[in-house]
């Protein structure tokens, strides 16, 4: 079932959907999106073309998020905010992607990348790809960040409306500091670590590791160097395929 079936069904036809990928994975149903399986709460999450990644030469920031901007330059930043996103944020495209189904919140990994893909396996189960995660954040959103392009300015992210379920009913993408792993050993998704916020930056800055399509290379090298870059701090987000 793609984005667009999706959206056109009501309460009641998504109900039905979902308490028959219960019966399918060995879970029960808990709503017309989300059921359950061995303890932990899956979304469904539609498949189809999708489109992803942000264009940062189109992105048209707002009065405040331009002057919250030119209050960082001074931190050796470039003078275009256009430029500075650029860098921080994937590529547009547009894939094709299966529908399946993701854990609602994320999980720590296991000590050794190795434990955690063995682990996930055993229980039918394996981390999202870097494209199927944006698009479960995404959930259908073309903007800067999954509820729009504008984010608050007067405080730092991570307790307020962002913390809640998104249109898929996944919580995710709303605590900088989390950090998740992909199936690519060179991405990391959810945010920066912390490094944005610790390193005193407010504002704007404070906001974008949030972004739909963030992306910090660099971070995620750091993970990169260890077999599959599954270890650390990172967290994982458990994936069903249907």
């Amino acid at each position: 079932m793609d984005l667009t079936a999706w959206a056109g069904l009501d309460d009641a036809a998504r109900l039905a959907h979902t308490t028959s990928l219960a019966a399918r994975v060995g879970g029960r149903a808990l709503t017309p999106s989300t059921l359950e399986r061995d303890g932990v709460e899956f979304a469904f999450v539609p498949g189809g073309r999708v489109r992803l990644g942000f264009d940062a030469e189109r992105w048209q920031p707002t009065r405040g998020q331009l002057d919250s901007y030119a209050r960082s330059v001074e931190f050796g930043l470039p003078e275009n905010p256009a430029e500075y996103l650029e860098f921080q944020v994937s590529a547009p495209r547009t894939v094709d992607l299966p529908p399946l189904l993701m854990a609602v919140t994320s999980a720590p990994l296991w000590p050794e990348p190795d434990e955690t893909e063995a682990a996930l396996a055993e229980r039918g189960l394996r981390p999202p790809s870097p494209d199927e995660w944006e698009h479960a954040c995404r959930s259908g959103s073309t903007t800067l960040f999954r509820w729009g392009d504008e984010c608050p300015l007067d405080r730092l992210p991570g307790k307020g409306f962002e913390a809640e379920p998104n249109p898929f009913g996944l919580r995710l993408n709303f605590d900088p500091y989390i950090l998740e792993a992909s199936t690519d050993p060179g991405v990391v998704l959810g945010g920066d670590g912390g490094t944005t916020i610790c390193g005193g930056h407010t504002g704007l800055l404070a906001w974008l590791p949030l972004a739909a399509s963030f992306r910090d290379p660099e971070l995620a090298g750091l993970f990169a160097g260890e077999e599959e870059g599954l270890y650390g701090d990172l967290e994982v987000r458990a994936v069903i395929e249907i």
